[in-house]
C-alpha cells in the first residue's frame, strides 16, 4: 500500500538509446531514437513503449481529486468483447408506431437507477402524459399522470415533482407525488409545492445553509415585488459572477421590458453611493408607481424610452423619467399673508420632440401667477447617479430665466444653494433632447446619498437599503429646492 500519493505515481518511461548514424553528403548525424520509427506500426517493442507513455500521460493529466466535494460512486462501462449486452429501456420508434404524432418531452432516471419517468405527447398539443416504468422489466409502476407539462424531476428514489396546467394551459402548480400507490389514493399522495398567483410566477428568495450543510426546510424568504406583472423569469449571472435575476416581462398596455436586477439591496458598508443604469430604471419604475399611488391628484411620471447613444453598452437601459406641468405650492412668507393653495393639474403626454424655448432672449415681466415645471430625471453614466433636468415657464408658455427660477424658489433653498457644496444650478444641453435645460449638478450626489442611507436605521435592520427606495430618497432631497414634499407613505416598502 502506498503511503502517499507521490510514491504511488508511476515512473516516467525512458526510451532506450540505440546509436544510429545517418550520412548525407559526407555529413554524419547520430539519432539515438531512430529505432522508434516504425512505418509499419507493428514493431512490438515500439508499441510497448508507446503504451507506457500513454499510461503515464493518462495518470499525470487525470482530473485532480476535489477533496471538498462529497464522495461519489460510479461505474465504468466496459467496452470490447467483455461489454454487457445492450439493454433498451425505451424505444421511441416502437412507441410512435400507433400514433400520427409522438414526442418524448422528458426522460428522467431515478437516483437509484431502478426507475424511469418519462413524459410523452401523442397529439402535438404539448399536453403530456407521465409514465413511470421499471428499468429492468420495463413494467409500469403506478398509474400514468395525465394532462401535465413536460417538466418533471425525481425527489428521492420513489417520488417525482411534476407540473399541472390551468384551464388555459399555463403552468400552474408543481406537485410532489409518491409513486407505487393505487390510483384511488392519488389525491392523498400529491402535495402542491408551488403555485402561480393568477397565472403568473411568484419569485421568493431564501437564505440557504452553509456549503455542506443539509437543506432541511425553507423558512421566511423575501418575495420579489415586480413593478409589472411578469410572464417569464430566467436565472443568469452578471459579468462579475454575482447572482442576479434577469426578468423578461410584458405589460398588457405598455411595452415589453428586459432587465437585470443586479442588486435587490445595497450593502451600506461597501457602497459608494452610485447605482447602475439598470438599477436606476428599476428604482425609477418603483418611484413612479408609488407617486401614482400616493399623489394621484398630481401629474404623473412616465418612462421615456430613447434610442441608444453612440458608444453606450447594449446592456444599458436607455431612457429617462419625466413629468410635465408640476405646479409647486406657493411659498408663503411673513410679508405675504394671503392664502396659499395647492397647484393645479395639467395632463401630460410623452412626446418624442420638445418645443424649443430660448430663455436667454426673453425679458421677464413682473407676474403674480405661479410657475409650471417640467422635470426630467436622467441617469449620468459619468457620476453613476440620477440627475434632475428641469425647465420653468408661465401658464402662457413663456419661460423663466435662471434669475427668475432662483427667485421662485423658497428663500431657504436660495440660501442653501449659495453655500451648498453638494450641488448648484447650471444650464446645459439635455442629453436626449439637445436643448438647453437647467440642471442640479450631480457632483456631490453619491456622497450625500451614501450619508443619507447610512443614517437609515430601517435599512440597517434589513441588512441594506432596497434599490426600489433609492429614487424616493433621492427625490425627497432634490425636490425641496422647489418646495415639494413627498408623502411619508412613499418611503414604505409597499
Amino acid at each position: 500500500m502506498c503511503s502517499n500519493t507521490s510514491s504511488c505515481a508511476p515512473t516516467p518511461p525512458a526510451a532506450k538509446k540505440v546509436r544510429h548514424e545517418m550520412e548525407l553528403f559526407g555529413d554524419v548525424r547520430v539519432n539515438n531514437y531512430y529505432w522508434l520509427r516504425d512505418d509499419s506500426r507493428s514493431d512490438p517493442e515500439v508499441l510497448s513503449y508507446l503504451r507506457e507513455e500513454n499510461e503515464y500521460t493518462d495518470h499525470i493529466i487525470r482530473l485532480a481529486l476535489n477533496r471538498e466535494a462529497p464522495l461519489s460512486v460510479y461505474d465504468i462501462m466496459p467496452t470490447g468483447p467483455d461489454a454487457p449486452l445492450e439493454h433498451v429501456i425505451l424505444d421511441e420508434n416502437v412507441k410512435a408506431q400507433d400514433h400520427e404524432f409522438y414526442r418524448i418531452g422528458a426522460f428522467k432516471v431515478s437516483p437509484d437507477n431502478k426507475l424511469v419517468a418519462y413524459a410523452e405527447d401523442t397529439k402535438g398539443d404539448e399536453i403530456y402524459i407521465v409514465h413511470t416504468i421499471d428499468i429492468e422489466s420495463q413494467a409500469p409502476v403506478g398509474e400514468p399522470l395525465v394532462g401535465l407539462t413536460s417538466e418533471l424531476e425525481w425527489a428521492g428514489d420513489e417520488a417525482i415533482v411534476y407540473v399541472t396546467m390551468d384551464e388555459i394551459l399555463r403552468p400552474y402548480k408543481a406537485w410532489l407525488h409518491s409513486i407505487k400507490i393505487q390510483y384511488i389514493q392519488l389525491f392523498c399522495n400529491h402535495l402542491p409545492v408551488y403555485e402561480r398567483e393568477q397565472g403568473l410566477p411568484k419569485i421568493t428568495i431564501y437564505n440557504l445553509p452553509a456549503v455542506g450543510e443539509p437543506l432541511r426546510k425553507l423558512q421566511g424568504g423575501r418575495a420579489i415585488d415586480f413593478i409589472d406583472p411578469i410572464y417569464s423569469v430566467d436565472p443568469s449571472e452578471s459579468q462579475f459572477a454575482s447572482s442576479i435575476l434577469r426578468q423578461s416581462h410584458e405589460k398588457s398596455i405598455k411595452f415589453k421590458r428586459v432587465m437585470s436586477l443586479e442588486r435587490s439591496t445595497i450593502d451600506i458598508e461597501s457602497w459608494d453611493g452610485t447605482i447602475s443604469s439598470g438599477e436606476f430604471y428599476i428604482s425609477s419604475c418603483a418611484f413612479a408607481e408609488k407617486w401614482e399611488k400616493f399623489n394621484s391628484a398630481l401629474p404623473q411620471w412616465s418612462w421615456c424610452r430613447c434610442p441608444k447613444l453612440l458608444g453606450v453598452p447594449s446592456s444599458r437601459v436607455e431612457g429617462y423619467l419625466r413629468v410635465d406641468g408640476i405646479i409647486p405650492p406657493r411659498r408663503c412668507t411673513m410679508e405675504d399673508n394671503h392664502e396659499c393653495d395647492d397647484g393645479g393639474l395639467k395632463e401630460t403626454v410623452c412626446l418624442e420632440e420638445e418645443e424649443f424655448i430660448d430663455s436667454a432672449a426673453l425679458v421677464q415681466p413682473e407676474r403674480h401667477e405661479r410657475c409650471h415645471y417640467d422635470f426630467h430625471i436622467v441617469y449620468s453614466l459619468s457620476y453613476g447617479v440620477p440627475v434632475l433636468y428641469f425647465r420653468a415657464y408661465w401658464s402662457d408658455g413663456q419661460p423663466l430665466a435662471l434669475h427668475d427660477v432662483e427667485t421662485d424658489m423658497p428663500a431657504i433653498t436660495r440660501q442653501e444653494l449659495s453655500s451648498f457644496k453638494w450641488t448648484f444650478i447650471t444650464q446645459e444641453d439635455h442629453p436626449y433632447l439637445n436643448q438647453p435645460w437647467f440642471t442640479l449638478h450631480p457632483c456631490g450626489t453619491s456622497e450625500w446619498m451614501k450619508m443619507l442611507f447610512s443614517r437609515d436605521t430601517s435599512a440597517m435592520a434589513l441588512g441594506g437599503v432596497a434599490i426600489d427606495r433609492y429614487m424616493v430618497s433621492w427625490f425627497s432631497v432634490v425636490s425641496k429646492a422647489f418646495g415639494l414634499q413627498l408623502p411619508l407613505e412613499m418611503f414604505g416598502s409597499g
